[in-house]
């Protein structure tokens, strides 16, 4: 039976930029589950908290890189090229994001999959 959903997915991300995240972190993968999708986004929470450059990120956000592919992709087990923001609080929905000022984050590139 094939997902037509991507909510509820577990997904591995993997970073290739900043070069310097891949020195202090590693590349990943950074596993974590999809809590839910808007506009082409997915809202992932990660399973294990990534700290960088002295800031703890639970959350990423991806989309897809490039034009003509979607996140949705993965669902037909495929690697799609993302870009992806870390961000420094435990939202669980895209309407958290916006009713909250106070968190950090940090743009990066790589590629998302099922896991």
């Amino acid at each position: 039976m094939t997902r037509k959903d991507l909510t509820g997915s577990i997904v591995a991300l993997v970073i290739s930029d900043p070069w310097e995240f891949g020195t202090e972190c590693g590349t990943g993968p950074f596993l974590g589950t999809i809590k839910g999708k808007d506009s082409g986004k997915a809202l992932i929470l990660l399973d294990k908290t990534i700290l960088y450059s002295g800031t703890n990120y639970s959350v990423c956000i991806c989309t897809s890189r490039h034009q003509g592919k979607d996140i949705d992709d993965i669902l037909n087990g495929k690697k799609v090229a993302a870009n992806m923001m870390l961000i420094s609080t435990k939202i669980t929905s895209f309407s958290d994001i916006n009713g909250q000022s106070k968190y950090k984050s940090q743009a990066v590139i790589g590629t998302i999959e099922q896991a």
